[in-house]
């Protein structure tokens, strides 16, 4: 019998709003329900004794064509006869550093917040008029312009030989976050490469830099039994595992499972709950580490008891 299946899949709607400020300044349109890739016209019409700014982002083009990628909302400013409004423009620099809120359009003598989100591998470092404040809280009193700077995080890799008369490691230095690196091993005479102290035997070992780390390359000597001990995470973001390497045949090594933040060490693959726990190296070993999502129990009082339910 010959079966076939089809997965059907659906196209991800996101919702557009369009909203007016103040709201007896104008109407707007162009808001709805979209999907992802789809182009929305927004429009804004002001009323009389008002006029069209712009919109909250500093975006002044009217309509505006936006492409959608996920949920969002426009809001569009309308100035009364005589108001007076300015742009303050915000940006990250470099762009790939990270993001910066704030930026838009605002009467005169608006109080403004202004605040820099590093991404993963960056660090604020100031604003370009020197500020280190952030956020920040600024006074809108004519068109103003920020740059957030970040500064792109570099990381230490360490490369050590065991032991050490055994052979050379090479590949380590200063370099920045998620760079991909190569490290080499090459014995000596009458040694040979066993593996890295991460579970790796790749020689050369390509790693990509997340933070500071160690990679020790083991060698024997010629004759000598090794053995690797592999060690996992489940679920992957849960934690980590100090532990995994080559060793000698016959060593006993230590295995420890250490936590993230929202989790909870649970058990072994092979049912041991020992954390950490010693093992006897005398073959090659995989060792999975299970955690648990902590759970906690929120408790809801009524005061006075009788005054009412919650």
């Amino acid at each position: 019998v010959v079966a076939t299946y089809t997965a059907t899949f659906t196209q991800n709607q996101y919702t557009i709003q369009v909203v007016a400020s103040p709201a007896s300044g104008g109407t707007v349109g162009g808001g709805g329900t979209f999907h992802y890739g789809e182009q929305a016209t927004l429009t804004a019409t002001p009323n009389a004794n008002y006029t069209f700014v712009g919109w909250d982002d500093g975006n002044t083009a009217n309509p505006r064509v936006v492409t959608v990628t996920g949920n969002a909302t426009y809001t569009a400013i309308f100035s009364e006869a005589g108001a007076v409004y300015y742009t303050v423009t915000a940006e990250a620099q470099p762009v790939e550093g990270g993001t910066v809120t704030g930026g838009g359009i605002y009467a005169e003598g608006t109080q403004v917040m202004l605040s820099a989100t590093a991404n993963q591998g960056y660090s604020f470092s100031q604003w370009d008029d020197g500020i280190t404040a952030n956020p920040r809280s600024i006074t809108v009193t004519s068109n103003l312009s920020f740059k957030a700077i970040f500064k792109h995080e570099s990381y230490t890799i360490a490369v050590n030989a065991n032991p050490s008369n055994g052979g050379t490691v090479s590949g380590g230095g200063s370099y920045y976050y998620g760079e991909v690196i190569t490290l080499r091993a090459t014995a000596y005479s009458g040694y040979e490469f066993v593996g890295w102290s991460d579970g790796s035997n790749e020689n050369p070992h390509e790693i990509t830099v997340t933070g500071n780390a160690t990679y020790t390359a083991t060698f024997s000597e010629i004759g000598t039994t090794y053995y690797t001990v592999s060690t996992y995470v489940s679920p992957a973001s849960a934690g980590t595992v100090q532990g995994a390497g080559a060793y000698p045949a016959g060593t006993s090594i230590e295995l420890k499972a250490e936590a993230n933040e929202g989790y909870t060490f649970d058990h072994w693959n092979d049912g041991s709950t020992a954390n950490p726990r010693r093992v006897t190296v005398n073959n090659n070993m995989s060792f999975t580490a299970y955690f648990s999502t902590n759970k906690y129990t929120i408790t809801v009082n009524a005061s006075p008891s009788e005054g009412g339910r919650r």
